[in-house]
């Protein structure tokens, strides 16, 4: 079997790119307001906001700072062609900690960088009557992971296809 090599050697963990994120604090209470108004909402352990999503290593030290977003600066809509519906977030800090990463030398894929929370992986038909929540959302605990590139294949591929419904289903059974 043949591996990866890069330049010629055993790929590292610096040549696997690096994963930045924050967790929303009151994930619970995100995930009520959205499962209330009959959203299949993903797990309130797993609601967070990607920083970077970086093919290269970089430095990096996390905040300890905590992220208020007002009610206001948030609004949903879908995003992709996988039915994916996020919240998107306008906060200065949450680009002002990317700016840090791409300084850095974080690598990004996009245009722009448009911080979200994913709400959930279904399609929901009737967006502009989902209310936003009223409350500031609290992102903090800040971490880096080692970057995975194929986390959508996991969705996609069969044993994927078991993943995607064990979380369906995760989701269904909170959402009772």
């Amino acid at each position: 079997m043949s591996k990866l090599l890069v330049y010629g050697k055993e790929p590292t963990e610096n040549d696997k790119g690096k994963y930045v994120a924050v967790k929303v604090k009151n994930a619970q209470e995100l995930y009520d307001w959205y499962s209330n108004q009959g959203i299949k909402v993903v797990p309130a352990d797993e609601l967070h906001c990607t920083i970077a999503y970086s093919k290269k290593d970089f430095e990096y030290e996390v905040s300890k700072e905590d992220i208020f977003v007002s009610e206001f600066n948030t609004y949903l809509e879908p995003l992709g062609d996988d039915g994916a519906v996020v919240l998107k977030i306008h906060s200065q800090e949450l680009q002002d900690r990317f700016n840090r990463c791409m300084l850095a030398g974080a690598t990004y894929d996009y245009p722009s960088y448009k911080p979200h929370i994913t709400i959930s992986y279904k399609e929901i038909d009737n967006i502009k009557d989902i209310k936003q929540p009223d409350f500031d959302i609290i992102l903090g605990d800040e971490y880096t992971n080692i970057l995975n590139e194929n986390w959508k294949d996991s969705l996609c591929s069969e044993q994927g296809e078991r993943k995607k419904e064990e979380l369906e289903e995760k989701m269904e059974n909170e959402n009772d």
